[in-house]
């Protein structure tokens, strides 16, 4: 049976949650198993030691014969999930075990289907989980996913109590039938107040170059075509910027600009959807302009840079895209 975790945050440093696709499941031992049956191994345990009380008490949850099995997308050219610090040091604080079963962005889709068929799962599945064929509601109802409700209630005072705080987290964190299939991470300060993540990725452009062409950073659109424009005729830059293979980039950058997003958001009680709107027809006509022009990657297709590729950094072949702040990469 298998538990799914999602993930809410609040990405570029907004003060709202979203929530994206982020899940986890259960070991491969119960896959067969009633949804109900983890709910009442819960009620028979209720008596014991709390986690809480057995770290406060210098005990551990387990004593190393445990061992839960993850299944991540996870993509790091530095070191394996299994070898993190943090994993370390929560193995060692809890006395159990933790097995990463990573995939690749490029390869998730295809394992995660895979993965499913087979009848055979981890102990939890972290990101994709809202791909179940149906849904979670659909995951729950065959018996390989959780519900979570009863669990929540029993042992996540403080996690339940920052999800009932907003109603839209309430209802984004659930079902429409009111099923909880997963767990969600929900950015909050130490008084348990909701608040959006600090920045972690976004744009980035080369400031030596600005500073050889004496030039201030760009704000508007027209300063962005300015600065571009700058880099391709007088530093002769192969890809002045980098875009995704939708020609966009993460965070909506330059899209917003336009009063638009990607895909479906809302303004102010309409759900709209961006690709529909008049923004989004300028837009692509700027980014028409500027490909014509040599400014935007001309093998975006195929690069799909959606953060700036290390290879074209260090080659000095562009100046600006996409980037995460806070992962370096090879």
């Amino acid at each position: 049976m298998a538990l799914g975790l999602l993930l809410i945050s609040a990405c570029g440093g907004s003060t709202s949650a979203e929530p994206t696709e982020q899940p986890s499941a259960s070991n491969a031992a119960t896959a067969t198993e009633p949804a109900g049956n983890a709910g009442s191994d819960a009620n028979e345990n209720a008596g014991e030691t709390s986690p809480e009380e057995a770290i406060a008490s210098g005990g551990l949850i387990a004593n190393g014969d445990v061992t839960l099995d993850i299944w991540k997308v996870w993509s790091n050219d530095y070191i394996a999930l299994n070898d993190l610090p943090a994993v370390l040091a929560l193995e060692q604080v809890t006395g159990g075990n933790t097995n990463y079963n990573t995939v690749s962005w490029a390869e998730a889709t295809e394992k995660f289907t895979l993965m499913i068929t087979s009848g055979t799962y981890p102990d939890i599945i972290e990101v994709l989980v809202g791909s179940y064929p149906g849904g979670g509601e659909a995951g729950i109802q065959d018996g390989v996913y959780m519900e979570l409700s009863g669990l929540i209630d029993q042992h996540m005072p403080n996690y339940k109590a920052i999800r009932e705080s907003d109603e839209r987290i309430r209802k984004a964190t659930m079902s429409d039938s009111g099923n909880i299939f997963a767990i969600y991470m929900m950015r909050s300060l130490t008084d348990g107040t909701l608040a959006g993540e600090p920045a972690w990725g976004g744009l980035s452009i080369r400031q030596d170059w600005l500073d050889k062409l004496g030039l201030e950073k760009p704000v508007t659109i027209d300063d962005w075509y300015n600065v571009l424009s700058k880099f391709k005729t007088e530093l002769n830059v192969e890809a002045p910027l980098m875009v995704n293979q939708y020609g966009q980039m993460d965070q909506n950058s330059f899209l917003s600009a336009y009063g638009v997003k990607s895909a479906m958001y809302l303004d102010g009680a309409t759900v709209k959807y961006g690709p529909m709107q008049e923004g989004y027809r300028q837009y692509l006509e700027t980014m028409s302009k500027w490909y014509s022009e040599g400014l935007i990657d001309q093998n975006f297709l195929s690069n799909n840079a959606a953060n700036i590729p290390v290879e074209y950094a260090a080659m000095d072949k562009t100046g600006a895209g996409g980037n995460l702040y806070n992962a370096p990469r090879k």
